[in-house]
């Protein structure tokens, strides 16, 4: 390769004395030595440049190798015009820098160029979600019930709960929640699938045949890894001794999965009776209790009084009745004021036998905000609920309602959203959320809520109807809403026809007041509350009689009276002086 006229490397070898006179000549050792300081202090400045303008770490890339190609650049200069440039530029020359600036141009196009993202692991990868939990984890499914007759399904939940209770108690161990597992129930969804959904490495599946006294209990624990049977057994037992079965299958599990207790006292399954024919009321009354019915709570109020001849000390007996004499004043099936104490007799006597039970704290607390409206107690009440259970989305809804009613209605719908998500196929825990939605204005949230209650509940389409038309006519479709309400009243032919015309005639407003006088005549008869009549006036614009009936309200301590802080049906009383006065008799704050 020629360098020069006559010249060639091969013509001046590193050990020939005219290659090292010949660069002393072109002074390629300060070429080199001058551009390398240059270079240094470019580099060098760049990077502080880069560093105290946050600019991107590409720029300091780009330059150092740029430099580095510079050098390159440089020698070749030195070597053919380091003599005061006598010589003429050559065409190998010319080529040899073209293709350092080539190879410059690709360099810096590759450094340059965006690179994608490297996979980061999802332990390293912030998120919103939880840590990863490395304790052991299972979820407990509802047994089978296997009884020849198919009607012990109550008493297989009952073992099942009663497990999973048990082992939730244990710190070395994480348990899927109890609607979470039982959600699966008759879906025929597959162990893997189970464990998938819920997150959890073993899943504890079973069944239960009751026969003439006597039960067989099978139990398998699953890996979810592989399908395979961690442990099985079976027992065979007389009914007396149900309990310690569920105590023996909860030490099982605990062995299966090698959890280190802390102490011997760690696992047991709590006795409520010595009753098996009351425990067998009882889990029969939770089952009706579980269906969100009159006709369930009715019966589960015959079953629950039989449960207590049978054994008076039996505590969640005691909470269940509070619960049940709450759920039948709170919907109109008896006179609230009626059932207020009853549901504070059985709550007193169930938390005296055991406090740890938070239905009976939450049921306390409904009085204390519902019929006593004293707000410091009714939260002492759901916090120690919540405390106790989580989960418990009764509580979670009256906490709700609480922060609601003193004012701040973001908070309780996040309360009424967790209890949804603590048990989303209950009705209970699905209509706050509809209600407090509506008191927050977010109309066309509830309305789309229709189509997935209906998916949830669709031999149930009375539930939330009302709060879906109410969504509707303060959001301006009035005729639609009046539709979904003609829809679910009683069978009354008059009060149909003459709301339908009025509707023609007149308009919705005025059909909504042919409604409200309908309504108020037939709480004069001793059918209804003052409330429910109030509201029909106040959408109907007549704010006067609206306040009327909201005072007669307050003399009957309707427990929806609290409510009308909330309700936009009341919204144009706000400015009342009448109203305010209510207010301060209730003790809210304006």
């Amino acid at each position: 390769l020629s360098f020069g006229r006559g010249s060639s490397i091969r013509e001046a070898p590193v050990s020939d004395p005219s290659f090292l006179t010949r660069l002393r000549r072109r002074k390629l050792v300060q070429w080199a030595l001058a551009y390398l300081a240059a270079a240094w202090v470019i580099v060098e400045s760049s990077s502080l440049v880069v560093e105290q303008f946050g600019w991107p770490s590409v720029i300091g890339q780009v330059v150092i190798v740029l430099a580095g190609i510079g050098f390159l650049g440089v020698l070749v200069l030195a070597w053919y015009h380091g003599e005061q440039g006598r010589q003429r530029v050559s065409g190998p020359e010319l080529l040899m820098l073209a293709t350092l600036f080539a190879i410059a141009a690709a360099v810096v196009s590759l450094v340059g160029r965006p690179r994608a993202p490297e996979a980061v692991p999802d332990a390293a990868r912030p998120t919103d979600r939880l840590p990863v939990d490395p304790r052991p984890s299972i979820a407990v499914l509802p047994f089978a019930d296997m009884s020849p007759g198919g009607d012990q399904e109550y008493f297989a939940d009952g073992v099942s709960e009663e497990i999973l209770n048990a082992i939730t108690k244990l710190p070395g161990l994480r348990v899927a929640a109890r609607t979470s597992s039982f959600s699966f129930k008759g879906t025929g969804a597959d162990i893997k699938t189970v464990a998938e959904r819920l997150s959890v490495g073993t899943v504890l599946d079973g069944s239960v045949r009751k026969e003439n006294g006597r039960v067989r209990i099978t139990a398998q624990l699953i890996s979810a890894e592989d399908g395979f049977h961690l442990w099985s057994d079976a027992y065979d037992r007389e009914l007396e001794s149900v309990f310690a079965v569920q105590d023996e299958i909860a030490r099982e599990i605990v062995r299966a999965l090698r959890i280190q207790l802390v102490g011997a006292g760690d696992l047991s399954i709590d006795i409520p009776t010595t009753s098996p024919d009351a425990y067998e009321a009882y889990l029969r009354a939770r089952h009706a209790i579980g269906t969100a019915s009159l006709p369930g709570w009715r019966q589960a109020l015959g079953l629950l009084t039989r449960a207590l001849e049978l054994d008076p000390a039996f505590a969640p007996a005691h909470a269940s009745l509070a619960m049940t004499h709450l759920l039948l004043g709170w919907f109109g099936e008896r006179p609230f004021l009626e059932t207020v104490p009853l549901v504070r007799t059985s709550a007193a006597r169930a938390l005296e036998l055991d406090d740890r039970l938070s239905d009976a704290h939450a049921v306390t607390g409904y009085l204390a905000l519902y019929h006593d409206w004293d707000w410091p107690a009714a939260e002492r009440w759901f916090l120690r609920a919540l405390d106790l259970n989580p989960n418990d989305a009764i509580a979670r809804h009256g906490y709700g309602d609480l922060l609601s009613i003193l004012g701040d209605g973001e908070a309780g719908l996040r309360q009424v959203e967790l209890g949804r998500q603590a048990d989303p196929l209950s009705p209970l825990a699905v209509l706050p959320v509809l209600g407090h939605k509506v008191f927050l204005g977010r109309f066309d949230e509830v309305i789309q809520e229709l189509d997935s209650l209906r998916v949830l509940f669709p031999d149930r389409r009375e539930i939330g109807r009302d709060f879906v038309a109410s969504a509707l006519w303060n959001s301006g479709q009035r005729r639609e809403a009046l539709d979904h309400w003609i829809e679910s009243w009683p069978e009354d032919p008059a009060l149909h026809e003459a709301v339908e015309r009025t509707l023609a005639e007149a308009g919705p407003v005025d059909a909504m007041r042919v409604w409200a006088d309908y309504r108020a005549e037939q709480v004069e008869r001793g059918r209804g509350g003052a409330y429910s009549v109030a509201v029909l006036y106040g959408r109907a614009g007549d704010a006067a009689t609206a306040l009327e009936w909201l005072w007669r309200a307050h003399e009957a301590r309707s427990w929806s009276l609290l409510h009308v802080t909330l309700d936009p049906a009341f919204d144009a009383l706000r400015s009342e002086p009448a109203y305010g006065a209510l207010l301060e008799a209730m003790g809210i704050p304006s």
